[in-house]
């Protein structure tokens, strides 16, 4: 695959900016689930704990608004019980609502089902409360004091007749029937038992009198007043056990719903807050680790791009500085007239080309330079060819063989014409040279003859 140096640069720096987007992608990735995290810690967690909280105390506020309006059942503990009893329901319908986890829904509706038994069951007592008052006011309070009355009324009459027997048990009757209305007034008040079982053996009492006045009293005024007040006493009594089985109703009530379903609530709110507090916990402990994570995350492929960026650019770098090196100094070399260096670059991108054009440049200056030798040696039929129109070297190296061969060519004709002339000059050295003989050989003929005369 052929890449250029642009190509490279690019597909580096693509690489480490991949790498910093992908930083970057795993960054908000985890800055989106640490944001989730303190979402649910800062809404869904937090709603539920606020929500557990206002169930614990919400059920303790109800349970005490109960329990006073039980004790002394006055209206404004009654109205306010049915304040809190709304308010606890707002805050059921809103957990319902708001509370999504599976163990916590579960809990409230553990809760929202016990709390319905338990207004219930304090409906129940508010209801046997208030017959027992209308018991107590129209019936018990009525029937005591009217009991009491026919028997004073009784007693008044029989001592006037001087009738002591029936004085006596009308006294005995009336006396009875205090201590019945004595041991009713202990019953409501503590709820004993005992009081009950003395409420019995006063009436016992109080009826056995009421036997002896029957067998006593003849006189009609008198008898009726004993029927008067025997019918109150028995209204009394049985006012009282009706009264009785409405006090062990409400005790029942008490003690097996209501003391024990408003502790449950109170103990499963409880559990559930607890149970919100252990995933706030461990949401705070993921939210960390998630935070720490993330950091850890960040460096690691930071190091990493950081690292591959490097790696890339000694890479790219080297392939580019070695490359230009070795061209350089063969550049060098053949600036001092050495051809002999050889560059070995492989790479297909600018590097290598460069490196292939220096192969062909010195390929060309060799031939450039074989040509020169073969010139230098006389070789003038050498055949140069230009690479092209813009060869210069080429074209002056053709034009240099084209100028010595004219020029040799001159050379030639003119040594020729001198080797012509040559040999005429030596025709006429070898004339003169005879020539001079001649004279030479008068100059001596003369010289004799002169010498000749001399001598006479």
């Amino acid at each position: 695959m052929k890449l250029n140096i642009r190509t490279k640069l690019i597909g580096g720096f693509l690489i480490v900016l991949a790498l910093l987007v992908l930083a970057g992608g795993v960054s908000i990735l985890r800055i989106g689930q640490v944001g989730a995290s303190l979402d649910n810690l800062a809404g869904n967690l937090a709603t539920d704990q606020l929500l557990a909280e206002e169930t614990v105390s919400q059920v303790l506020l109800v349970r005490f608004v109960a329990n006073k309006y039980i004790a002394d059942q006055t209206s404004a503990n009654l109205d306010r019980y049915e304040e809190e009893v709304t308010k606890f329901d707002d805050v059921l319908a809103k957990a319902k609502v708001e509370i999504t986890k599976a163990e916590r829904v579960a809990m409230v509706k553990t809760i929202s089902e016990g709390f319905q038994g338990y207004t219930e069951a304090f409906t129940e007592v508010e209801t046997i409360l208030t017959d027992r008052n209308k018991l107590l006011t129209q019936v018990l309070d009525v029937q005591g004091p009217l009991g009491q009355q026919k028997l004073r009324e009784l007693g008044d009459s029989a001592l006037q007749a001087n009738d002591a027997t029936a004085a006596y048990y009308a006294g005995e009757a009336e006396a009875n029937l205090n201590l019945m209305r004595l041991n009713a007034f202990k019953y409501l008040q503590y709820g004993d038992k005992q009081w009950v079982t003395k409420f019995d053996q006063r009436r016992e009492e109080t009826l056995t009198a009421f036997d002896h006045l029957d067998k006593e009293l003849e006189n009609p005024g008198r008898r009726k007043l004993m029927a008067d007040g025997l019918a109150a006493v028995k209204a009394y009594a049985a006012g009282f056990d009706g009264l009785q089985e409405a006090y062990d109703r409400q005790d029942e009530l008490q003690t097996k719903t209501l003391d024990v379903l408003g502790p449950k609530i109170r103990v499963t709110a409880s559990e559930m807050s607890d149970s919100v507090s252990v995933d706030f916990q461990a949401a705070s402990e993921a939210a960390d680790g998630l935070v720490s994570q993330t950091r850890t995350l960040l460096i690691v492929l930071t190091v990493i791009a950081v690292a591959i960026g490097m790696a890339l650019a000694w890479f790219l770098s080297r392939s580019i500085s070695n490359g230009v090196t070795l061209v350089s100094k063969a550049l060098g070399q053949i600036a001092v007239g050495d051809l002999t260096a050889q560059v070995n670059v492989k790479s297909s991108d600018e590097i290598g080309q460069m490196a292939r054009s220096y192969g062909e440049m010195q390929e060309y200056l060799q031939e450039a330079a074989g040509v020169a030798e073969q010139i230098g040696a006389g070789n003038l039929a050498v055949r140069v060819k230009p690479k092209s129109e813009q060869d210069t070297l080429g074209t002056a190296f053709a034009t240099m063989v084209k100028n010595l061969s004219g020029l040799v060519r001159q050379v030639s004709q003119t040594a020729d014409n001198v080797l012509s002339a040559a040999g005429q000059l030596s025709q006429a050295a070898e004339q003169a040279g005879q020539a001079t003989q001649g004279i030479a050989a008068t100059s001596q003929s003369v010289a004799a003859g002169a010498q000749e005369q001399a001598q006479k």
